[in-house]
């Protein structure tokens, strides 16, 4: 989850001057996407919101303000304006702080949410909204919050031209678990924070017999099937890089491939931009 560590290199200035950038993510199949721009993960806005109150003892409660009503009253906020929002979008909140002890009325608490939807554009109100509903809570409650955006997951641009050669090598040098079809486009970074602005292509041969973020895929990666999988995708960023470096017509084509779906990206998150109207709600008289 964000910040992500190649965002931040990027943000840092790591990648300035790159023409092209490879990268390999352990996986359970090999495969390659569809050139266009898409996410693995929906786009997410990572929120942390800390409610201050004030301490006093639970006997004597009138003298505090409690950031766990607070915190609690943030979640039905939220719960009671869902039905407004496009079906596709994504809360996910847990309270990860909610006091010191039954008999202290909590002064501090702390919520994490990952907030989700398949564009920025529309992400942009629910996230708009969410802050809305931490203040809202904050304000009846007599207590104050603190929003903090601490990372962002965003489409990214995939190419043709790199998938299609780096998934042709990976074929060449054995890879297993081979899956015919492009799935869905998607960035070379799982973010698409790089991807969206330098071209690249990642590199994903089959590594592990166990779905992402698991054990099984953690246990795999010391294996047979994980070194093998890390094999081929050496080889793999090895040998685009090397063709990249070689080849000047491949060096066009990524270029004008990358150019033309950055420009296509542009436009559609504008034309977006008017699929979402706000409904328009009368001043009270």
């Amino acid at each position: 989850m964000p910040p992500e560590s190649k965002t931040v290199m990027m943000d840092a200035g790591v990648f300035r001057g790159a023409d092209v950038i490879v990268r390999s993510h352990a996986t359970i199949d090999t495969s390659r996407s569809a050139a266009g721009f898409g996410t693995c993960c929906l786009n997410i806005d990572g929120i942390k919101y800390t409610f201050y109150g004030a301490p006093a003892h639970q006997m004597t409660a009138w003298n505090g303000r409690n950031a766990l009503t607070a915190v609690i009253k943030f979640f039905n906020n939220i719960d009671a304006v869902r039905s407004n929002m496009r079906p596709e979008t994504r809360i996910q909140g847990v309270i990860t702080e909610g006091g010191a002890a039954p008999n202290v009325v909590p002064d501090k608490t702390v919520a994490d949410f990952y907030i989700r939807y398949p564009d920025a554009v529309y992400l942009a109100q629910v996230t708009e909204w969410v802050n809305d509903a931490a203040r809202a809570a904050a304000l009846a409650t007599g207590t104050k919050v603190k929003i903090d955006h601490y990372g962002r997951d965003r489409d990214g641009i995939s190419l043709a031209s790199l998938e299609e050669l780096s998934f042709a090598y990976m074929k060449l040098f054995g890879a297993t678990g081979v899956q015919p079809e492009p799935a869905k486009p998607k960035g070379f970074e799982e973010t698409g924070s790089v991807s969206s602005q330098i071209p690249g292509v990642g590199v994903s041969a089959k590594s592990s017999n166990f779905s992402n973020h698991t054990y099984g895929m953690e246990a795999d990666a010391l294996i047979e099937v994980g070194h093998q999988g890390f094999m081929i995708d050496a080889q793999t960023m090895a040998a685009v890089l090397y063709d990249f470096a070689t080849h000047t017509e491949l060096r066009d084509a990524v270029k004008k491939e990358f150019t033309r779906i950055q420009a296509l990206f542009g436009e559609y998150e504008k034309a977006l931009e008017k699929a979402y109207p706000k409904p328009e709600i009368a001043e009270p008289m």
